[in-house]
């Protein structure tokens, strides 16, 4: 039945065609009316240069008309990928007399994949003068039929034989859905092209024209709930190509194939005209060599002026510290993580200090075994590392030699002026009384001054806590802590008998023999009262010790007596300090 309606279209179709090609001159084609629907005869083609009907073809000027109509339309019919043409129809047979040249025309070529049915012959000529009407090709398959000779006109010969059928037609690829070609879900819907307004449906063998979509709307072609049909494209693509792309901040957006969709992605410096571009990101900062740079608006290095010293994170370091070590400026004649160059660490172990770019001692000391010492006062290394002075003696501007107010005894610094062994001169001894002023007489007034009975005697009142005390041989130690203050004083508060007078003009010597681990705040040594009301006969706020133990002597009269005096010396550290006392004497002469 199909097949029947198919021919009886062919017909129609071609005798409008013969009609408009040979029933007297026609007039000029009308143009387009404004009006034109796509793929309708006379109108423009779709963009895959097929046509709504099969039976007509896309021309040169890409406008659908009958097959035969020009040579350029049959030509693209014979190209056109979406609906291989036929091989040419047969021949038409000869006129009944036999002219051949007034036979009938030859049948056109088959058009259409659409049917398989050879191509029938002209129609014969009325008379021997003229020949018959051409027959139309018949609509083909993959290869058109053979086509049959035409019937004898009037007083024509018959023909004499068939005529040649049509030619096997190539297979053209649909490589994506499009107007007439194949599909198989019936009602499937898709869009004539990305980007565009018109819709098809597939009939359940080919798709086939759905409207066009109104307005600003676009058809989608993505697989999903409204592939196929009118969707509102993204407000930044409308009026765009497929591939257009923009800038948001910092990130590149692309408008999809049908313009409904955009797909951004970040660029690493800026975003420029819809392109990614630059070469830094803006406001960041560096050097290139020992010139800064900083990177403008547009992602591009702007060079500032070369540093006369090293350049660090984009600035130039200053002439304090004009060199660049790891992220920061540093001056390497005095850094000590960077001592002469970047990562010399000095350690400041010993009192070391980086100078002049050399990790070494202070002016004037020496490195003696990594500990910065001063060879002309260091009992340890005396005018040379490792030359210690021994026997009482000091070192003294590079040597060692006996302290002052000392003398060397058989090898040994004594104290002449006290020492009842040596008084005065080496080997002079006192047979009675102590040594004072380096000559014999007198007695030492203090009871256990020498702690030959330990701390026996002796009390530590403590202005701070954390004080301690105690004897050390025949030393009497008191420790304090950071700014402590403490009195060590004789005889205690229990011993208070055992104070001696003080009678006024008459003379008095106060010796004692004391050391330091560090230098003191302050140091007083007094003779007095030692009840109320505590009036010192004497005092003495002078005698800073040393590290080594210092004898110190101070003669005095008094001029006014007491009746029960004692001794007492007080003490204020900087730093935690430790301070030894032996050979507390108190004579009178």
């Amino acid at each position: 039945m199909n097949s029947n309606i198919y021919s009886m279209r062919t017909v129609l179709y071609v005798a409008l065609g013969l009609c408009m090609l040979g029933c007297g001159g026609g007039g000029g084609g009308s143009g387009s009316d404004g009006n034109c629907v796509q793929g309708e005869l006379g109108c423009p083609c779709y963009p895959n240069l097929t046509c709504n009907d099969p039976l007509f073809v896309c021309s040169a000027s890409k406008t659908c008309v009958l097959p035969g109509g020009d040579d350029a339309a049959q030509e693209e019919l014979d190209a056109d990928p979406a609906d291989p043409a036929g091989g040419a129809g047969g021949g038409g047979g000869p006129t009944l007399d036999g002219s051949s040249d007034k036979g009938g025309f030859a049948g056109a070529g088959g058009t259409s994949a659409s049917d398989a049915k050879p191509s029938t012959g002209g129609v014969p000529g009325i008379d021997a003068s003229a020949g018959g009407v051409p027959g139309t090709g018949g609509v083909h398959g993959l290869g058109g039929g053979v086509s049959t000779g035409g019937r004898p006109g009037t007083g024509g010969s018959p023909t004499l034989d068939a005529g040649a059928g049509g030619a096997q037609g190539d297979a053209g690829p649909c490589s994506e859905p499009a107007l007439n070609c194949p599909c198989a879900t019936l009602g499937a819907l898709n869009c004539v092209g990305h980007a565009q307004k018109g819709m098809m449906m597939c009939d359940g063998a080919k798709w086939v024209p759905n409207g066009a979509c109104s307005g600003a709307l676009l058809c989608d072609t993505m697989a999903g709930a409204t592939q196929g049909t009118c969707v509102q494209p993204s407000a930044a693509c409308a009026n765009q190509q497929p591939g257009y792309s923009y800038c948001t901040g910092n990130s590149k957006v692309t408008c999809g194939a049908d313009l409904l969709t955009v797909s951004g992605t970040t660029c690493p410096y800026v975003c420029t005209a819809g392109q990614c571009a630059g070469e830094c990101v803006p406001s960041s900062v560096a050097c290139e060599g020992k010139t800064p740079t900083s990177c403008a608006t547009n992602g591009t290095w702007l060079h500032g002026t070369t540093c006369t010293g090293d350049c660090n994170k984009g600035v130039c370091c200053g002439t304090a510290a004009p060199t660049v070590c790891g992220t920061a400026c540093v001056d390497l004649q005095t850094s000590l993580a960077n001592c002469g160059a970047c990562g010399a660490v000095c350690s400041t172990a010993g009192g070391k200090s980086c100078r002049a770019g050399v990790c070494q001692c202070a002016a004037g000391m020496t490195d003696c075994d990594g500990t910065c010492v001063s060879l002309t006062s260091s009992l340890a290394n005396c005018g040379a590392c490792g030359n210690a002075c021994q026997n009482g003696r000091t070192c003294q501007t590079g040597a060692c030699a006996c302290p002052v107010g000392t003398m060397e005894c058989a090898g040994t610094c004594i104290n002449v002026l006290t020492d009842k062994n040596n008084c005065g001169a080496c080997g002079a001894t006192c047979a009675t009384g102590g040594c004072y002023a380096g000559n014999c007489g007198g007695s030492n007034l203090m009871v256990n001054g020498d702690f030959s009975n330990g701390g026996t005697y002796w009390n530590v009142t403590q202005a701070s806590t954390g004080v301690t005390y105690g004897t050390a041989g025949t030393s009497y130690c008191v420790s304090l802590p950071t700014y402590g203050l403490a009195t060590l004083g004789w005889p205690d508060p229990l011993s208070t008998s055992l104070a001696v007078p003080i009678v006024a003009s008459s003379g008095y010597t106060l010796s004692y023999s004391v050391s330091s681990s560090s230098t003191l705040y302050s140091f007083a040594a007094k003779v007095g009262h030692v009840v109320t009301p505590y009036t010192a006969v004497y005092s003495i706020a002078t005698d800073h010790p040393d590290v080594l133990p210092t004898q110190f002597e101070h003669s005095f009269t008094p001029t006014y007596s007491d009746t029960g005096a004692g001794v007492a010396f007080t003490l204020q550290a900087y730093d935690a300090t430790t301070v030894c006392f032996a050979n507390v004497s108190l004579v009178r002469h």
